[in-house]
């Protein structure tokens, strides 16, 4: 015959038994949550991969900074595909935005992807455009695949056509000095390799006074700019000292 457990012991088992239930029910609640998430992430994942869409991700979902910039450029080799620079040789014209991309990262150690994915996009509403339902398509394709920000900064430095050149030029001093930060280092560097290029390959039939003019128009639009940042500033500064 068992002998009758004291009712202190009874309760105390009664005590563990409820703990490791609850520990029990928790530890289902965690495995199940986790499972959401990682099917979640998992969807997000493929969802970019498919359509290059993250823009509704989280921290945790969002493709790494190089998955970003490689989708950039793929992106603007795309729309930029059928376009040439206007030198002798007429260069692919996708060698301008990875000669920005090269100047900000490589050059002046910037590591913000969004003004990164920016600079290799910079001329896309500008130059891919046909007209403004164009435009709006494609401010729209932007933001989509790659977030408002990088967005707003390819808006700030990107011509309105519609105007004449000369009043696009004048426009260019007169906002510099507007620009938001992220958008003034791509100017920087769009500024510092086009006098590169006015240098050692520039637009084919341009005389020396025309390259000389140039320069000084770039020189106004930098001054506007002010102080960004002192290494693009440098780098810009070493381009305008090989002023023909």
């Amino acid at each position: 015959m068992t002998a009758a457990r004291p009712a202190s012991l009874a309760a105390s088992d009664l005590t563990i038994q409820t703990a490791r239930a609850a520990t029990l029910d928790d530890s289902r609640d965690k495995w199940r949550s986790g499972s959401r998430k990682n099917a979640l992430d998992s969807s997000l994942r493929v969802n970019w991969r498919t359509t290059g869409d993250y823009s509704n991700g989280n921290m945790d979902t969002l493709p790494t900074d190089l998955q970003r910039l490689a989708a950039a450029l793929d992106y603007a080799a795309r729309r930029h595909r059928n376009q040439r620079r206007k030198n002798e040789e007429q260069d692919p014209y996708i060698n301008h935005p990875i000669s920005l991309l090269h100047v900000l990262a490589v050059e002046a150690h910037i590591t913000d992807a969004d003004v990164l994915c920016a600079a290799l996009l910079h001329d896309v509403i500008e130059d891919c455009a046909r007209n403004p339902e164009e435009r709006l398509e494609l401010a729209a394709e932007i933001e989509r695949r790659f977030g408002a920000r990088v967005l707003h900064i390819v808006e700030e430095v990107t011509d309105d056509k519609t105007i004449s050149k000369a009043d696009r030029k004048r426009a260019q001093v007169e906002h510099a000095k507007h620009l938001t930060h992220a958008a003034k280092l791509v100017k920087l560097a769009d500024k510092t390799v086009n006098l590169r290029d006015v240098v050692h390959s520039p637009p084919a039939g341009w005389p020396l006074r025309r390259r000389r003019e140039y320069f000084d128009w770039a020189n106004e639009v930098v001054q506007a700019i002010g102080p960004a940042h002192a290494r693009l500033r440098s780098l810009f500064d070493e381009a305008f000292a090989a002023r023909p």
